[in-house]
């Protein structure tokens, strides 16, 4: 500014002179023409300006139209000016030489004559877009400007384009004086962000802002404005303000510097000059000018936009049409240059098209590829494509394959389209060997025995049968689903030769026959150590999981258990996590965390969801059921048996799980015929099963439990007695069952010998939860994890200890559906509580011990004391007395 006015004071001074401004686009060329002939106007100057356009180019008399038209215009210029709109030529090609009509040499002279008397400034901004008649004029006025006060501005763009270089020529003849705009330096930067900040000190945020934009003036000032409440050290924020200069930038530009900025968006870190002049089928030459003019005004940098959101921006200014066509047009450049798989493909899945022969192969190798990578999300979308666009029946049905092995990972309900389809072809008789490995992937999941065993006749009975470690792993995984059965040895095909795969998988077995013991635990760590986590091993790494748990292994239990939770995050599948939460919540229940077992099993519950989970939801549902429970918060666990499942779960061996929790549940709210209905259910189950599974689910001291409640002592003993008499010595969590059934159905003398050793089974066994329930039920004041060696319980890794749980509502404790509770019987709840209340322990030391609130505590005690029709708690000792064998 400072040297337009020292040129403006000398013009004023009789020494007229032409001052050509340059810089790039956008670099503040019009800003400062316009406040510069501000101040000439208020300093007395007649000011005439005009604009170029590029829609006025090949219109003779479109500046001089604009510069004409001011109002304060004297007389004698004015009629001139009349006589020329209707005179002049309205194209270049109208007059061989524009430069001989009198009408222009007329107004040449009447602006000359004007300014020997006054100051006269003509501004011009958009050089580039002048017309041939206003170029003749204004190099005339150039000519005879010397004697003059007339002062010419003209503003031109440093683009190295022909018509550019040629109209400076055009006025580099004759003297001249030139100013050239710089970029705005990170201080003047600092200055403006200061005074936006109101003062305050910006000299990082402003260098972050002049890194970001060259010192463009227009992309920086809108930095600033995204900027003007930025967070302390925070990054910087490239938002609305910002895009919107990026796209006005580009509008100012020509043709070619926006298709050349386009295609450059479009191909990204791999865009080169000869690229681009491929894509937009543009001379290379051409294309290094457009990219010059692009990094000197501040969007590139070595050929690359500065930063992500310039790149967005300048996508968004091309039409969707475009942007496809240059995606479909990269897409085959690169497959032509033998471009990586993972480029090519990405251009067609942003086109949302195919194009050529070649596209469908390469949409299906670059999935596999993304795939392994862990790039789920792109293989499936590849793999849509892909079967969009494919025709060929064997290519669909392989495309279909994959993706329902990929989608499964991430959404198995997802998976429902692509599974119908490899259903309808096994019952056709067209399913390929390598459809039935999906569909039985997917019918375990699911609980669909019927397909499970159909796809997997298929995959024994063809040439190309499985190998030992897949026929194992899928021995595993049935058994995980559907118990120990004579049906599952047809996985191997009917292969007489034993093999390692087979022995470790056959010992690993014996989990669900013998629980947990020295064999068990040498095949699970086996497994655990010889197989990847992947779709086929999944139930297999989690039944060797829970073999170390039940052979007492916690430590390496979570070991694995966190080094499978990793590797399945690493791998982006959500399905494997979820599997592992739900699995592992009931472990973190066993160790006597009942807040971090619920948050675990909340948390896989959100991964999926429940159309996703299949028949596996029962894992979750069936920790948070306990957990719910064991803490006496039953309006919450009225919710878990409202939640949908599949009634494919109740065949499963998780199923079974689920529905001995529901019949503790109406235990816990005094509804024992219900919960005998439940245990009975669960027998006939697992008869159907093939085995009777007493180390998952002794339903025998569970009924025996729920005939206590009903006063039917010697039924509970001869129960509890059978159950003890096939738990092996070993065996500590049934044994620990068998004896506290027997000692609350015994005679009271009798109780506490039973009821420690039944701790010490369960300590044994390595299950703290089942230890603090019948500590409590002697109503000893003791730390139940003492039993176990420890200070504390431990937790696994995230587990949310009680003081951090996610805090559930305050629900009143209800024994549902309006039963009338027999007041001569107490709850096993009401029991525990009114035990250890007798002792004279707080109700804090109560909750505490428990793992239930003091509200709930509370809560027990007023329906104590209304089914035993004392007052309080002093006197409760005498009337447990009474009473206790009742419970």
């Amino acid at each position: 500014m400072n040297s337009l006015r020292e040129h403006f004071r000398r013009s004023t001074q009789g020494s007229g002179r032409l001052v050509l401004v340059s810089g790039g686009i956008a670099s503040g060329k019009t800003r400062l023409l316009n406040d510069f002939l501000d101040h000439a106007a208020e300093s007395g100057a007649l000011t005439l300006r005009a604009t170029g356009a590029p829609d006025e180019r090949d219109f003779g008399t479109a500046i001089i139209d604009q510069l004409l038209t001011n109002p304060e215009l004297p007389a004698a210029l004015s009629e001139r000016a009349a006589e020329a709109r209707h005179g002049t030529p309205n194209t270049a090609q109208d007059t061989a030489s524009p430069a001989d009509t009198p009408l222009l040499r007329d107004i040449c002279r009447a602006i000359l004559n004007h300014a020997r008397d006054h100051a006269v400034v003509i501004g011009i901004d958009d050089l580039q877009f002048l017309d041939e008649v206003s170029l003749q004029l204004l190099l005339q006025l150039q000519r005879r400007i010397q004697a003059s006060r007339l002062l010419l501005v003209l503003n031109k763009s440093d683009h190295p384009a022909n018509d550019q270089q040629r109209l400076h020529a055009c006025f580099a003849r004759q003297p001249h004086y030139h100013v050239h705009l710089a970029p705005m330096s990170p201080a003047t930067i600092a200055g403006e962000l200061s005074a936006a900040l109101g003062g305050a000190p910006a000299t990082g945020l402003a260098a972050r802002v002049h890194d970001l934009t060259a010192g463009n003036p227009l992309l920086a000032d809108a930095l600033i404005q995204d900027n003007r409440h930025p967070e302390p050290r925070g990054p910087l924020v490239a938002g609305t303000a910002f895009a919107q200069a990026v796209q006005e930038f580009l509008a100012r530009g020509d043709d070619r510097l926006r298709e050349v900025a386009g295609a450059l968006a479009v191909l990204g870190a791999s865009g080169t000059v000869e690229l681009v002049s491929g894509l937009i089928d543009v001379d290379p030459a051409d294309v290094e000018e457009s990219v010059a003019v692009l990094t000197g005004s501040g969007l590139l940098e070595n050929g690359r936009f500065r930063h992500a959101a310039t790149q967005a921006a300048t996508l968004e200014s091309v039409s969707p049409a475009a942007k496809s066509r240059l995606h479909l047009r990269a897409a085959e450049l690169k497959h032509q240059q033998a471009a990586p798989l993972s480029e090519v493909a990405g251009h067609l899945v942003t086109a949302g098209a195919v194009t050529g022969n070649w596209s469908i192969p390469v949409l299906r190798r670059a999935a596999a590829l993304a795939a392994r990578t862990e790039d789920i999300p792109f293989a499936t979308r590849c793999l849509k494509l892909a079967l969009s666009a494919a025709t060929d029946p064997a290519e669909r049905q392989a495309l279909v394959r994959s993706l329902a092995w990929i989608t499964w990972r991430v959404n198995p309900s997802g998976t429902t389209s692509y599974l119908e389809t490899l259903r309808q072809a096994a019952v056709d008789g067209n399913l390929e060997h390598a459809d039935s490995a999906v569909l039985v992937r997917h019918a375990l999941w699911n609980g669909d025995r019927e397909t499970y065993t159909t796809a997997l006749n298929v995959l024994t009975s063809r040439p190309e049968a499985l190998d030992q470690q897949t026929e194992a792993e899928l021995k595993l995984a049935y058994q995980w689903y559907f118990g120990p059965q004579p049906q599952s040895a047809a996985v191997t095909g009917g292969r007489p030769e034993p093999d390692p795969w087979h022995q470790a998988a056959h010992s690993l077995s014996q989990v669900w026959t013998q629980g947990g013991n020295d064999t068990t635990t040498a095949s699970a760590e086996r497994i655990l150590q010889n197989c990847k986590l992947s779709d086929t091993t999944l139930e297999a790494l989690v039944t060797a999981i829970i073999a170390l748990v039940l052979d007492n292994r916690p430590d390496r239990a979570e070991k694995w258990w966190a080094t499978l939770s990793e590797e399945a995050a690493r791998h982006g599948a959500t399905t494997w996590r979820a599997m592992l939460d739900g699995v592992w919540s009931s472990v973190v229940l066993r160790s006597g965390d009942v807040a971090g077992a619920a948050a675990r099993a909340q948390s896989a519950l959100g991964l999926l969801g429940a159309p996703g989970w299949g028949a596996s939801i029962s894992y979750p549902l069936t920790s948070l059921l306990w957990a719910y429970v064991t803490a006496g918060r039953f309006a919450d666990a009225a919710e878990i048996l409202r939640y949908p499942v599949p009634e494919a779960m109740f065949e499963t061996i998780g199923g079974l799980l689920f529905l001995r929790a529901r019949g503790h549940y109406y235990l816990a709210t005094g509804r024992a015929l219900a919960a005998v209905s439940d245990f009975q259910e669960f027998q006939r189950s697992a008869s159907r099963v093939g085995s009777d599974i007493p180390i998952l689910a002794p339903w025998r001291t569970d009924l025996a439990e729920a005939n206590l409640r009903l006063g039917n002592l010697d039924v509970a003993r001869d129960l509890a007695r059978q159950q003890l008499a096939q738990a092996g010595e070993a065996d500590g969590y049934l044994r620990g069952m068998s004896l506290r059934v027997l000692a609350l159905a015994g005679r009271p003398e009798d109780r506490p010998v039973l009821l420690d050793r039944a701790i010490k089974c369960f300590t044994q066994s390595g299950d703290r939860l089942e230890v603090s329930r019948t500590t409590a039920i002697l109503g000893r004041p003791r730390e139940p994890w003492r039993e176990l060696g420890g200070g504390s319980a431990p937790r696994p890794p995230g587990a949310l200890r009680p003081a951090h749980a996610k805090k559930l509502p305050e629900q009143q404790a209800r024994t549902g559906a309006g039963e009338p509770v027999d007041s001569a019987v107490l709850s096993e709840a009401e029991l525990r509580v009114a035990q250890l209340a007798a002792l004279g322990r707080t109700n804090r030391e109560i909750g505490s011990t428990l793992f239930i609130t003091v509200s709930t505590v509370e809560q027990h005690l007023t329906r104590v004391y209304r089914k035993l029709g004392v007052s309080g708690r002093s006197q409760l000792p005498a009337e447990l007395g009474e009473k206790v064998g009742a419970a």
